[in-house]
């Protein structure tokens, strides 16, 4: 567990071409793929946090049955999290969640938030609150 690589992409990433869809009418009943920069496994992600926080993170991982209860259970009260927990139960190569962002950038050229920079903006934010 925590071993899929997946792709992590920054809100505001998200917004700024959410905005150039709606705005640029080259793009008008278009379809566009977005995603991050980079993909990482959940694994991955947690010892950046730890490094960049000069911590050592505490990683457990919950079993795959747990998450199916969980799914079942969440389902009537919070069904984007029963999903979630669903998802989390099937294997790693039950589907593929990495993106290469190099066509959206060929044709996009823009800055994406890699993973550290995020990071490191919220562990400021944790240092400065």
């Amino acid at each position: 567990m925590g071993t899929k690589p997946r792709n992590f992409i920054a809100v505001r990433d998200v917004a700024q071409l959410a905005a150039l869809a709606l705005m640029e009418s080259r793009l008008k009943n278009r379809t566009l793929e977005v995603g991050g920069p980079e993909n990482f496994t959940n694994n991955q992600v947690a010892e950046l946090y730890g490094k960049i926080a000069g911590v050592t993170p505490k990683v457990s991982h919950m079993p795959p049955a747990v998450a199916i209860v969980m799914s079942v259970v969440l389902q009537p009260f919070e069904p984007g999290v029963s999903r979630i927990m669903y998802m989390s139960s099937l294997p790693d190569d039950a589907f593929s969640e990495k993106f290469d962002p190099a066509s959206l950038l060929a044709e996009f050229p823009m800055h994406l938030t890699t993973l550290e920079e995020f990071i490191h903006e919220r562990v400021a934010e944790t240092k400065n609150s």
